[in-house]
């Protein structure tokens, strides 16, 4: 067997961004949503000093259609070699049918190209990705439901008898090993127990990512300050507990390939107790649970609809 050299490429001082975003009809609705997946979009752009917009590009057909101008005259650009990175706000947004969208990935990393996909917050050049890609856009084939059917199985059976890949995919304060099991990233473990322990301390959000960003300790994807979101998430995932749960949200199984937060209440999940080494113990994951929902404005009811509390959580930024 040859010894393979990795050579580290040249890391460019700016990088050409463009924005695809797509919305299904021209209704008043759908053009809001268009509006505000631009301009989340850009914000996200602005948050990296090198990250440049180069372009934006918007459909405003389905995504069972063939005919995308706006789609076609990015991977032109691309072609041309007048984009670097390609931002979108979820792999729904960026096509439906799983070998369109597959061979769209391809023919972008075989140019250099990579594509972040907001919501998922991913890379479509990192190989934890392409599983959740396949199912993502797959599930959201309706025109072939035989297809649906049988990877939509697949993933549950792996999942089921504990061989799905998602049991092991890496989040931040993890890595993987080299046999591919989950072990502590312990530079990121630090920040993990920081943010675990702010919020039980009362900080709101918003104080541990002014507290994060006068700290200058930057985001999981390397920008300067974190988003609301990502804390939000780190603080509900039980991963950091060494537990694992799959398919506890909607999205996860959606047959239309949407990104919901809607809790799953009638399909099965399924868990494993001390999958991974834990990074926070049980008991203080649970106590930021309970203390997320102490000062949450918003419960669900048993058919998973949202409901607003009548009084409202009144957080506090500490001072640092």
């Amino acid at each position: 067997m040859s010894n393979v050299t990795i050579i580290p490429g040249v890391e460019k001082e700016k990088y050409c961004v463009g924005i695809y975003a797509r919305v299904s009809s021209t209704k008043v609705e759908q053009l809001r949503s268009m509006s505000n997946q631009v301009n989340g979009l850009i914000q996200v752009i602005n948050n990296n000093p090198k990250w440049v917009l180069t372009d934006v590009f918007m459909d405003y057909k389905s995504g069972m259609t063939t005919k995308r101008e706006e789609f076609n005259r990015m991977i032109d650009m691309c072609k041309a070699k007048q984009l670097d990175i390609i931002i979108t706000k979820s792999v729904s947004r960026f096509g439906r049918n799983t070998i369109d969208v597959l061979t769209t990935l391809q023919t972008l990393v075989d140019l250099g190209i990579r594509i972040y996909f907001e919501a998922e917050q991913m890379w479509s050049d990192d190989p934890s990705t392409r599983v959740y890609i396949t199912v993502a856009t797959a599930v959201a084939e309706g025109q072939v439901k035989e297809r649906h059917e049988n990877i939509t199985w697949a993933i549950r059976e792996q999942i089921r008898n504990g061989t799905s890949p998602l049991y092991t995919k890496p989040c931040y304060g993890y890595k993987k090993d080299d046999t591919d099991e989950l072990v502590i990233n312990h530079q990121e473990a630090n920040v993990v127990k920081m943010i675990f322990d702010k919020y039980l301390e009362g900080y709101s959000i918003i104080g541990i990512i002014d507290y994060l960003y006068y700290l200058k300790i930057p985001s999981p994807t390397g920008l300067p300050q974190w988003s609301k979101r990502t804390i939000e998430k780190m603080l509900k995932n039980e991963k950091y507990a060494g537990n694992v749960i799959l398919l506890k949200t909607i999205n996860e199984i959606n047959n239309k390939g949407f990104i919901e937060n809607i809790p799953n209440l009638y399909n099965p999940k399924y868990q494993v107790v001390n999958n991974h080494p834990a990074i926070i113990s049980v008991e203080q994951f649970e106590q930021v649970i309970q203390e997320i929902k102490r000062r949450s404005n918003v419960s669900y009811d048993e058919y998973g609809k949202a409901h607003r509390k009548d009084s409202k959580y009144s957080s506090k930024v500490k001072d640092h």
